[in-house]
Formats: structure tokens, C-alpha cells, sequence
């Protein structure tokens, strides 16, 4: 990624192709927030994958090169949809997006933390209103048995 600061800027940049399925942007519902608009971000290698841009102006891509990734974001304040495209990118980032369905809330409004060798889990709930989360333990999906609080 590369962002245009100079004399070029007014010169046409060609619009980016977007790559729609990336397990980064898998569950995501609406359109993503970054916060203000940076613009004049282009990608510059082959490689790179756009995938989400404003106004011509990449905002979220992800690249992967050698035995490594790399994600790029214009900017990310935080919102229950943003916690969740940063959790998506950390795990792409460290190619691990199998292990992200163990322990895994379905609601992005709902966080599971695990700590399997003291036997214990927290399911957190993060909306203002009560709601009944579901999440997966392992490869098993299971049901937190009562309503939470927003505790």
C-alpha cells in the first residue's frame, strides 16, 4: 500500500478491484467504519487484495507474501462490527482461521473468553439489551443456558 501525498495526487489512479469473500470481511453485515476518510491510499503490488475502498482510496486490504500477511486498515474506531473485523484480521494475519471457531460467539455483540485448564469460560454481552448468546466450544455449539446482563 502507498498513499499519495504529492504532486501526482490529482492524476487519475485506477479504480480498485475489490475481492469480496475474504474470510477478513466474512460475517460482516453493513458497511465498516474507519473513522476519517485518509484517501489517496492505492495498492502498488500485484499481490495485494482490496477489500473495501472509498472514493478510490483503499481502506481495508490484505496481502499475503512469502511465508507471511499482512492486513492494512485506513483507520479503525471502536464499534462491535470493527472488534469484530479485527479479530477476523488478527487471525487471517497469523493464518490461523480454523482456530477461530473454537470458543466463538456468533453475535458480534458477544465475546467468549475460555480458559479450558481451569475448566472455565465467560460469555460477556456487550449490547443494552438481554439477549441469548450462542457460541461454539471446540467443533460443538452450545447455548450459554441463561440470559446474560451486559455483565
Amino acid at each position: 500500500m502507498e498513499r499519495e501525498q504529492g504532486l501526482t495526487l490529482g492524476i487519475g489512479h485506477p479504480v480498485p478491484t475489490l475481492t469480496s469473500g475474504h474470510f477478513i470481511c466474512r460475517d460482516r453485515s453493513g458497511v465498516a467504519d474507519y473513522g476519517e476518510n485518509v484517501g489517496g491510499v492505492f495498492t502498488v503490488g500485484a499481490s495485494a487484495q482490496v477489500l473495501d475502498q472509498k472514493n478510490c482510496s483503499c481502506t481495508l486490504a490484505a496481502n499475503a507474501y512469502g511465508d507471511g500477511r499482512s492486513v492494512y486498515m485506513a483507520g479503525l474506531p471502536y464499534n462491535l462490527g470493527n472488534r469484530r473485523l479485527l479479530l477476523r484480521a488478527i487471525f487471517w494475519t497469523a493464518a490461523r482461521e480454523a482456530e477461530m471457531g473454537i470458543w466463538f460467539a456468533e453475535n458480534p455483540a458477544t465475546e467468549c473468553f475460555a480458559y479450558p485448564t481451569a475448566g472455565t469460560f465467560a460469555v460477556v454481552n456487550s449490547e443494552e439489551s438481554c439477549s441469548t448468546p450462542s457460541f461454539t466450544q471446540q467443533t460443538e455449539k452450545r447455548g450459554a443456558g441463561s440470559e446474560t446482563d451486559g455483565v
